[in-house]
C-alpha cells in the first residue's frame, strides 16, 4: 500500500469506525454518508494540504483511486 493510501486507510478508520475494509471498496457501500464525505474532505485537507472538490469524493470512491488523484494534485502544485 502506498504512502498516500495509508494516509487515507487511517483517515477511513476514524471516520467509518470500522476498519474490514480494502483500497478497492467503495467509501459509500462500507456505509459512508453525505456528511462523512464531507468529513473525508476537510481530513484530506489537513493531512495533504490540499483542497480537493467534493466531486472526487462522490466519483473516487475507493482509496485507491482517490489516492490516485491526491497524488496526481499535489504533482501538479509542484513547481
Amino acid at each position: 500500500m502506498k504512502e498516500t493510501e495509508e494516509v487515507l486507510f487511517n483517515i477511513w478508520k476514524e471516520i467509518l469506525e470500522r476498519d474490514d475494509f480494502t483500497s478497492e471498496d467503495d467509501f459509500y457501500s462500507l456505509g459512508g454518508t453525505s456528511l462523512q464525505a464531507f468529513t473525508l474532505i476537510m481530513e484530506i485537507k489537513k493531512k495533504f494540504d490540499l483542497e480537493l472538490p467534493l466531486m472526487y469524493v462522490l466519483t473516487e470512491a475507493s482509496i485507491s483511486s482517490l489516492a490516485e488523484v491526491i497524488d496526481s494534485q499535489l504533482g501538479s502544485n509542484e513547481t
